[in-house]
């Protein structure tokens, strides 16, 4: 999955674009925290990227944003 942390900007988002395996245990891993911290949720289709985005929170903070969903594996 492609991965984009909160930034200034979407093209400052965008250029830290990361892809990881589609699971809470790689995406805990890249963001140093564990996986039941996560949440991850269907938030909109984004046009102006192409991507069905999925908002990640780390308790409950927005930190980010997935192209899609996350497995518990």
């Amino acid at each position: 999955m492609k991965y984009r942390s909160q930034r200034g900007s979407l093209v400052d988002s965008m250029a830290a674009c990361v892809e990881l395996d589609a699971t809470y245990v790689a995406l805990a891993s890249y963001l140093g925290t564990n996986p039941e911290a996560i949440e991850v949720k269907h938030y909109m289709f984004d046009a102006r990227i192409g991507w069905d985005t999925y908002v990640v929170t780390v308790g409950g903070e927005g930190v980010g944003v997935t192209d899609e969903e996350v497995t518990e594996e």
